[in-house]
């Protein structure tokens, strides 16, 4: 595991893909994602057996020494109250090249930002503010051409 990049991706372990997420202060952590239906059932069984599974697939990417890690957590994103379920956004293939521009697009006067639309760390939280401020621009440039507003309201 001392050579490895930390960056693991098999479609029929637990684990689908893996990455480096050694802290800034050099503390070394692996973090894995178990995600679509693999995810659904296995927010239903005990965390000990998430463990043992988990280590054996971890296994395979990383050998022997990931079966004796230092610490151990994981975290069930679908008990989350607040984010659907899901830490980041996975579309099906060829979504992004075929549709990104249009996930853009505004509509009259309504500007998408979700974390969808951004063009960097899409379904991630740097994703979701490069699209807020992306839209933010876009509404700023257009008020500021277009004049003021015209809001007549019928009485």
């Amino acid at each position: 595991m001392a050579r490895s990049t930390g960056k693991g991706v098999c479609e029929s372990n637990p684990i689908a893909i893996t990455y480096d997420a050694t802290t800034s202060d050099g503390s070394p952590a692996i973090l894995g994602f178990i995600t679509s239906y693999a995810a659904a059932k296995w927010s239903t069984i005990t965390d000990e057996m998430k463990k043992e599974a988990i280590l054996k697939s971890l296994k395979l990417y990383f050998g022997q020494e990931a079966e004796h890690p230092l610490d151990f957590c994981v975290k069930d994103w679908s008990k989350e109250t607040w984010n659907g379920g899901c830490p980041v956004n996975v579309m099906v293939p060829g979504a992004i090249i075929n549709y990104g521009d249009c996930l853009r697009q505004p509509f009259l006067r309504v500007h998408w930002a979700g974390t969808e639309t951004a063009t960097e760390w899409r379904g991630y939280m740097n994703g979701a503010v490069q699209a807020g401020q992306r839209a933010a621009s876009e509404v700023l440039d257009n008020y500021l051409s277009s004049g003021p507003v015209q809001t007549d309201v019928a009485e």
